[in-house]
Protein backbone atom coordinates (compact mmCIF):
# COMPACT_ATOMS: atom_id res chain seq x y z
CA UNK A 1 0.00 0.00 0.00
CA UNK A 2 1.22 3.46 -0.85
CA UNK A 3 -1.15 5.55 1.25
CA UNK A 4 1.05 6.26 4.28
CA UNK A 5 4.19 7.13 2.29
CA UNK A 6 2.15 9.50 0.11
CA UNK A 7 0.73 11.19 3.23
CA UNK A 8 4.22 11.69 4.66
CA UNK A 9 5.67 13.53 1.67
CA UNK A 10 7.08 16.81 2.97
CA UNK A 11 6.39 18.90 -0.13
CA UNK A 12 2.70 19.91 0.10
CA UNK A 13 2.46 20.24 -3.69
CA UNK A 14 3.43 16.57 -4.09
CA UNK A 15 1.61 15.25 -1.01
CA UNK A 16 -1.66 13.34 -1.42
CA UNK A 17 -4.76 15.48 -0.92
CA UNK A 18 -7.61 14.83 1.52
CA UNK A 19 -9.86 13.98 -1.44
CA UNK A 20 -7.30 11.46 -2.74
CA UNK A 21 -6.97 9.95 0.74
CA UNK A 22 -10.74 9.50 1.00
CA UNK A 23 -10.82 7.94 -2.48
CA UNK A 24 -7.93 5.55 -1.78
CA UNK A 25 -9.05 1.87 -1.70
CA UNK A 26 -7.56 1.26 1.75
CA UNK A 27 -9.47 4.18 3.21
CA UNK A 28 -12.70 3.28 1.41
CA UNK A 29 -12.64 -0.29 2.73
CA UNK A 30 -12.00 0.74 6.33
CA UNK A 31 -13.83 4.06 6.63
CA UNK A 32 -15.93 4.23 9.81
CA UNK A 33 -19.49 5.36 9.14
CA UNK A 34 -19.08 8.47 11.29
CA UNK A 35 -16.33 9.68 8.94
CA UNK A 36 -18.30 9.11 5.75
CA UNK A 37 -19.09 12.17 3.68
CA UNK A 38 -22.70 13.13 4.44
CA UNK A 39 -25.19 13.23 1.58
CA UNK A 40 -25.61 16.68 -0.02
CA UNK A 41 -28.90 17.45 1.72
CA UNK A 42 -27.52 16.77 5.22
CA UNK A 43 -26.45 20.39 5.75
CA UNK A 44 -29.93 21.64 4.89
CA UNK A 45 -31.50 18.97 7.10
CA UNK A 46 -29.18 19.90 9.99
CA UNK A 47 -30.19 23.54 9.65
CA UNK A 48 -33.85 22.57 9.99
CA UNK A 49 -33.12 20.49 13.10
CA UNK A 50 -31.36 23.23 15.09
CA UNK A 51 -33.34 23.93 18.24
CA UNK A 52 -34.34 27.60 18.17
CA UNK A 53 -34.39 27.94 21.97
CA UNK A 54 -30.86 26.57 22.23
CA UNK A 55 -29.75 28.82 19.38
CA UNK A 56 -31.19 31.82 21.22
CA UNK A 57 -29.39 30.77 24.42
CA UNK A 58 -26.10 30.61 22.51
CA UNK A 59 -26.83 34.02 20.93
CA UNK A 60 -27.46 35.43 24.42
CA UNK A 61 -23.92 34.36 25.29
CA UNK A 62 -22.64 36.67 22.55
CA UNK A 63 -22.34 34.34 19.57
CA UNK A 64 -23.68 35.26 16.14
CA UNK A 65 -26.69 33.07 15.25
CA UNK A 66 -25.73 32.78 11.58
CA UNK A 67 -22.18 31.77 12.47
CA UNK A 68 -23.43 29.14 14.93
CA UNK A 69 -25.86 27.72 12.34
CA UNK A 70 -23.16 27.61 9.69
CA UNK A 71 -20.71 25.94 12.07
CA UNK A 72 -23.26 23.33 13.08
CA UNK A 73 -24.22 22.61 9.49
CA UNK A 74 -20.55 22.25 8.53
CA UNK A 75 -19.75 20.24 11.66
CA UNK A 76 -17.07 22.71 12.76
Amino acid sequence: MDLIPRMLIVDPMKRITIREIRDHPWFQNRLPLYLAVPPPNTAQQAKMEIDEDTLQDVANLGYDKDHVCESLCNRL
